[in-house]
């Protein structure tokens, strides 16, 4: 008997029984292992499987994607990648922004701010707010 071990996790972690324990995991304090820490690398597979199609059924409730894309591996896989590419597409398109900001405004990236009303903020020569004594 041939038993693939990774697509038997796929399952499990695709079942509505444990994606309802991945998701209230932290706010009800439910556990899925027994072990708290020092997890086997079957365990670390499984989580990054429940992990994954967690993300998958909040895109799906999103309106990201169509429920459809779960019923074969090859489309849930290669939505995963199709939008972990776009997320790195802009990434790099922010980053670009925020550094062409930061060129225009040498301080923090923050927007100019017009000369004209910066003399409410002024401090009066001699004003000091330390208390006099």
């Amino acid at each position: 008997m041939n038993l693939d071990i990774y697509s038997e996790l796929r399952k499990l972690a695709k079942s509505s029984k444990y994606q309802t324990i991945y998701g209230s995991e932290k706010p009800l304090g439910l556990r899925i292992f027994k072990n708290e820490y020092d997890f086997t690398d079957i365990q670390i597979t499984f989580l990054g499987y429940l992990s994954f199609y967690n993300q998958l059924n909040i895109d799906i409730v999103m309106g990201d994607v169509d429920e459809m894309v779960l019923k074969d591996t090859i489309f849930e896989d290669s939505y995963i990648y199709y939008k972990t590419r776009n997320r790195k597409k802009q990434r790099k398109e922010d980053k670009k922004k925020q550094e062409q900001v930061k060129k225009e405004n040498p301080k923090k990236g923050e927007p100019k701010v017009d000369m004209k009303s910066q003399w409410i903020f002024r401090k009066p020569k001699g004003f000091s707010r330390k208390p006099k004594g």
